[in-house]
C-alpha cells in the first residue's frame, strides 16, 4: 500500500523546500558572510604563472592611408590578372603616395572625395620592387 507522506507547509518530506536535505540557514540561526578581495597583479606576470608577453606596437596603425591632403606622386591603370578557366586581365586603377599605395576599382572611384580604395597599404611595408616585362 502506498502512502502520501508529503507535509502541509509546500516542502518535501525533509520539510524544505527545494528539494535541499540540510534544514534552513535561519533555523540554525546561520548567516552567510561575503568578503570581497581585490586583487592586483604586477605588469611582469602573465596567467597561470608565465610570464608576460610584451607585444610590440604595430607602426603600421598610426599611418593615415586614405588621407586626402596627401600628394599624389603617381597614378595609373594596372591590369589585374584574374585567374580561371579563360584568364581575364580586369583593369584597376593605382595611385602611389608619400604614405601609401591606393587600390581603385575604376578611376572615377579614386576622383569621388568619399571614394575608399579596395585596397592601400605604407609605403614602408615595402620590402623590395622589381619590374617585370612579360609577354602575353
Amino acid at each position: 500500500m502506498l502512502a502520501n507522506t508529503s507535509t502541509g507547509s509546500g516542502g518535501n518530506i525533509y520539510g524544505s523546500g527545494g528539494g535541499r536535505l540540510a534544514p534552513d540557514r535561519e533555523k540554525l540561526g546561520m548567516t552567510r558572510v561575503e568578503e570581497h578581495v581585490d586583487l592586483m597583479i604586477d605588469g611582469e606576470y602573465g596567467t597561470g604563472g608565465r610570464p608576460l608577453v610584451k607585444i610590440p606596437p604595430n607602426p603600421y596603425l598610426e599611418i593615415d592611408l586614405i588621407d586626402p591632403t596627401d600628394p599624389i606622386l603617381f597614378q595609373g591603370e594596372l591590369q589585374k590578372y584574374k585567374p580561371g578557366f579563360n584568364g581575364v586581365f580586369i583593369d584597376r586603377w593605382v595611385q602611389v603616395t608619400r604614405k601609401a599605395i591606393r587600390y581603385f576599382a575604376n578611376k572615377p572611384g579614386s576622383a569621388l572625395a568619399a571614394g575608399k580604395p579596395l585596397m592601400a597599404f605604407p609605403i614602408i611595408a615595402i620590402k623590395s620592387i622589381e619590374k617585370l616585362e612579360a609577354d602575353l
